[in-house]
């Protein structure tokens, strides 16, 4: 049988690419969060003072090119600092934003539940210092992030390891705040190879 594309085979496009744009895009946060705006489960809302403050947090992007005036993302801590802009999770007016977008949806009166978080505004700077446990005084650790960390321990057969993260919601978009975590040390891992 021939290749023919589109017939005896998937169809094939030829795309160019100007690689030194698409870093530019993966390195900046383009408008569409202005407008119009982040979108999640179904509600969506406009995060035009967002993207300015991220401007203002991480610097606009000042080389010529497709991403010139726009949030800068070229380091894991700007990236992060856009992930606490963007989250209602972790900034309280677009927690209020979003159970605005919830109650257009429902016709409820939710944005009481976020109001009184509307000024709180987590930055980076202010997670990796917060002081820990009362207990401990230490800083840092997991109990101060808004992620939690999992092992998967299939991944770890072998002596291969493997972490994953995700977020510890506590906005419309998610509920995980009643998770609890226990790590225990196993006593003896029965591998049933025979």
């Amino acid at each position: 049988m021939e290749a023919v594309p589109g017939r005896t085979m998937p169809n094939l496009k030829v795309v160019t690419r100007d690689y030194a744009d698409t870093f530019r895009m993966m390195t900046a946060l383009g408008p569409l969060v202005r407008q119009p705006g982040i979108g999640v489960k179904g509600i969506s809302w406009q995060a035009e003072e967002e993207y300015e403050e991220l401007k203002r947090r991480n610097g606009a992007v000042a080389e010529a090119g497709i991403s010139r005036q726009m949030p800068d993302l070229t380091t894991a801590r700007q990236a992060a600092e856009a992930i606490l802009v963007l989250s209602p999770e972790t900034n309280g007016s677009t927690a209020v934003k979003a159970w605005r977008a919830m109650e257009q949806k429902t016709g409820l009166h939710l944005t009481h539940l976020s109001a009184a978080e509307e000024g709180e505004k987590y930055t980076f700077e202010r997670l990796i210092n917060t002081p820990g446990s009362t207990i401990s005084g230490k800083r840092g650790g997991t109990h101060n992030s808004v992620t939690r960390i999992l092992m998967k321990p299939t991944q770890m057969i072998g002596g291969y390891a493997q972490l994953s993260y995700a977020f510890n919601y506590y906005g419309p978009t998610g509920a995980q705040r009643d998770e609890v975590i226990e790590v225990r040390k196993a006593r003896e891992v029965q591998w049933y190879e025979d």
